[in-house]
């Protein structure tokens, strides 16, 4: 049985696991009875039946989105409003031709509700500034440098640390970031920032993000498609989002690269309407990057590798 279909029974197992007082529950009652069981259970497939795969269809990074959703996957159960994921177990390796130092320019392409405005409040990612560090201020588009380089292992990976510095500073100018701190834990990233609050003056905050999955793969094309997972914690602020990031990189010319990206952001438990959207995402943010070489660098990979 899909996911989505096994909600309602999901919800009359909790009622009765929970003992709710026989009769016909409020909406609000019931809601709020069964989110802190239903994030602890993660609505997913039977018993016995294998977990859907935590990769999407590339095509998701564009559209209407619907492979999108955050129940039923191998992430859903660890990756819970209620509790913090455990250290990534491993990482995307990029593709070879991604290695070395770039100047990015962002272009704003869309950003969608697709469950409609009334699932919108100011707790989905997004909404406030800084409430998904991948895009600290959506509708911005700014240029910023990012560097690739190769782990311990050898697969290309983004300087982590400096990618939420550079995003964060790019998209919100009048914020400075204090510090940064890749913490023991693996795919954990702790920022401290300065800026303007509603009131006017100046506040230190923090972030920290947790990624509960990196998968990535070659496709049609020699496309690279990456697929993320974050929970992010704004500390000062007492808000958790959750929140999948979609990325496809390709070759653009000899030297450049095309990057497209898709946020797609979800309710909590804890939100009103967070049974009526089933999982599905309830707002995208869709941008394109353009990405060219700094200090005339040339990729010293086969341009057939990955």
């Amino acid at each position: 049985m899909h996911a989505l279909a096994s909600a309602p029974l999901i919800l009359l197992h909790a009622v009765a696991v929970l003992g709710l007082a026989p009769g016909k529950p409020s909406r609000r009652m019931l809601l709020a009875t069964v989110s802190g069981y239903i994030s602890q259970q993660s609505i997913g497939p039977a018993p016995g039946v294998p977990l859907a795969s935590a990769m999407v269809n590339p095509s998701a990074v564009r559209g209407n989105g619907g492979a999108v959703s955050s129940w039923g996957e191998s992430w859903s159960s660890t990756c819970a409003w209620s509790s913090n994921p455990p250290p990534l177990s491993s990482v995307a390796s990029l593709p070879c031709w991604l290695e070395g130092r770039w100047r990015v320019q962002s272009n704003v392409q869309d950003v969608t509700f697709p469950l409609g405005r009334n699932f919108i409040n100011d707790a989905v990612p997004g909404v406030r500034m800084a409430s998904v560090l991948m895009l600290p201020n959506v509708g911005n588009t700014p240029a910023f440098d990012l560097t690739f380089s190769r782990d311990k292992n050898g697969a290309v990976q983004v300087d982590q640390s400096e990618r939420v510095q550079a995003l964060l500073e790019a998209f919100w100018p009048d914020a400075r970031v204090v510090s940064v701190e890749q913490a023991a834990e693996a795919g954990r990233t702790r920022l401290w920032y300065d800026s303007p609050s509603r009131r006017g003056e100046r506040k230190q905050q923090s972030v920290d993000l947790r990624e509960c999955s990196d998968e990535g793969e070659l496709v049609a094309g020699g496309r690279y498609f990456e697929q993320q997972v974050y929970q992010q914690d704004n500390i000062e602020q007492g808000v958790r989002g959750f929140y999948t990031v979609l990325n496809t990189f390709e070759r653009d010319g000899e030297r450049g690269v095309k990057w497209s990206q898709r946020v797609a952001a979800f309710l909590q438990p804890t939100d009103s309407r967070y049974m009526d959207a089933m999982g599905r995402p309830v707002a995208f943010y869709d941008y394109t990057f353009k990405m060219s070489p700094l200090g005339g660098q040339v990729s010293a990979c086969d341009t057939t590798a990955s």
